[in-house]
Parts: C-alpha cells; structure tokens; sequence
C-alpha cells in the first residue's frame, strides 16, 4: 500500500461502518454481491478511506483479492473492463453491443467467482450515477446474461 494510505488517520466511525456493512454476519452469504456508497464533495476523501478501509481488513478477503475500478464514465468503465478481460480471460474481442458488453462483465465476475476460488471486492472509484448514462450498473454482476 502507498505511505498515503498507511499514514492515514481518523475516521475510525466510517470505517468501522464500512466494515460492518461488508462484513455483517447476519447478511444472506448465498448474496452474488452488494453494493455500498461512499458519497460527499470532491476531495474530502472518499478514495483514501475506501483504500485504508481495504488495507485494514485484507485479512478478512481470502487472498487479499481487491480490484479498483476507475467508473470515472461509461467510455471509461468499458476500458477497464476490457483492460481487466484481456488481462484474465485472454480475450480481445470487440464490444460491440450491450449484450457483449454484458457476457464480457459476467465472464470476468465468473472467473474471479470461481477459478480465483476467493471472494474479490470490486471498487468502483469515481462513480457518479447507478443507472444513468454514465451509470455503473450494466458493470455490476447480474448473475444473468
């Protein structure tokens, strides 16, 4: 990890809130994933504290599988995605469609699901929107194609 998340300090309550929201016992543990907002005003933070609240509770993710998304948009969420596809799945097809684009998502949480026999928490950083244009759903996993 950076010095940046190393020497960070304070927001002990969000962490602990972050922690228990991913790591609450009582929660359906059959769930594929859930999804958990960290909101506020540019530059306050959000980035750092979802990095040190990772950092923190590495021991808690089987293998320390942690992957940080740039969901800066959809152009670039799509690179990413295909970044991540070549880069696991040795693929380098084109996306061309909404249903490629959705069998490629799938194919890669499939793979993180099952040939990294571990749970892998995706960070989806710089998300504005869920389901707008620029959303980060079609990115998320849907268990379907």
């Amino acid at each position: 990890m950076t010095d940046l998340v190393y020497n960070f300090t304070g927001r002990v309550t969000e962490i602990e809130q972050l922690l228990s929201k991913l790591f609450d016992s009582k929660k359906d543990k059959s769930t594929l994933a859930q999804l958990i907002g960290i909101t506020g005003l540019g530059g306050i933070g959000k980035s750092t504290l979802a990095r040190k609240c990772c950092y923190e509770f590495r021991d808690k993710l089987p293998d320390g599988n942690v992957i940080f998304i740039n969901a800066q948009n959809h152009e670039v969420l799509r690179s990413q995605f295909l970044i991540l596809g070549s880069q696991i799945l040795g693929t380098t097809a084109k996306v061309e469609t909404p249903g490629d684009l959705k069998h490629l998502v799938y194919n890669i949480y499939v793979w993180f699901g099952s040939k990294a026999k571990s749970s892998t928490l995706f960070v989806f950083d710089n998300a504005e929107d869920y389901d707008g244009p620029e959303g980060i759903e079609p990115f998320l996993p849907s268990g379907q194609i």
